[in-house]
């Protein structure tokens, strides 16, 4: 059974949909094997520019499915960490991932929109980090995300509770960059992948990299890692036909760059 929906526009826009409705888009390992796989193909596509993650029919993913994970033992799952259910296989993306969110983003699929360089909402969307209620922790990067996003009281608060929380909350704490009308999460995340594909896609993925590691660093390993990055575009062709536009006065053509 298919659990991904996965359409590409003519903008370089890829659209990826997790379809499992009758459960809420509730996450197993086969979705999410077939989640990453997917995103890794559009990743190797060089037509793809940027990717949108989605979930069906009014909600974005409402978490593991409890009954497979009750089934699981420790040791499964521990040799299993470096295949597909990698958590660090969706964030290693090269492209950038604008994930759209209506309805529920509970447990694992608050760390899937969490692993997104950006996450449009609707005013429908709520998040929710609940796995403290069946015993146990986040699992996917859950509460390391959050606290680099939201600080450590913030996130020791979300996860020791397992509250929910919606989109103005969101927004306030940084989680989401921007909140759509109920039902246009997707028309608003796609029309915003649509503007970053039309820049160079060298220089979206070189952004990507230097914000990601700000994440991960000091300022000032930070500041040496751009400047490295910056040297590093000066001889690309992005950067000539980007200044090349701008003193023709023309919009530049970064549909191969």
């Amino acid at each position: 059974m298919n659990y991904i929906e996965s359409d590409m526009s003519e903008n370089g826009v890829a659209t990826v949909t997790i379809n499992r409705p009758s459960k809420k888009n509730a996450l197993n390992k086969a979705l999410i094997e077939e989640l990453v796989s997917t995103l890794q193909v559009h990743d190797q596509n060089e037509k793809v520019r940027v990717h949108v993650v989605t979930g069906s029919q009014g909600n974005f993913a409402a978490g593991a499915d409890i009954n497979e994970l009750m089934d699981e033992t420790a040791q499964a799952l521990q040799l299993e960490k470096n295949e597909a259910l990698d958590r660090r296989a969706i964030a290693s993306l090269k492209k950038p991932i604008v994930a759209a969110v209506e309805g529920a983003a509970f447990g694992g699929g608050c760390e899937i929109a969490l692993m997104c360089d950006i996450i449009v909402c609707s005013t429908t969307a709520t998040f929710c980090l609940p796995e403290i209620n069946v015993g146990t922790l986040p699992g996917a990067g859950g509460t390391q995300r959050l606290c680099q996003i939201a600080g450590k009281y913030k996130a020791m608060e979300l996860c020791l509770t397992g509250r929910k929380f919606g989109a103005e909350e969101a927004m306030d704490l940084g989680i989401v960059s921007t909140i759509a009308d109920a039902g246009h999460a997707l028309e608003v995340a796609t029309e915003l992948a649509a503007l970053i594909a039309s820049k160079s896609t060298y220089a979206a993925q070189l952004v990507k990299k230097s914000v990601n590691f700000a994440h991960l660093s000091s300022i000032a390993a930070g500041l040496e890692y751009e400047e490295a990055l910056f040297y590093q575009s000066l001889g690309s062709d992005s950067l000539r036909e980007g200044t090349s536009a701008f003193i023709e006065r023309r919009s530049p053509n970064f549909s191969n760059l």
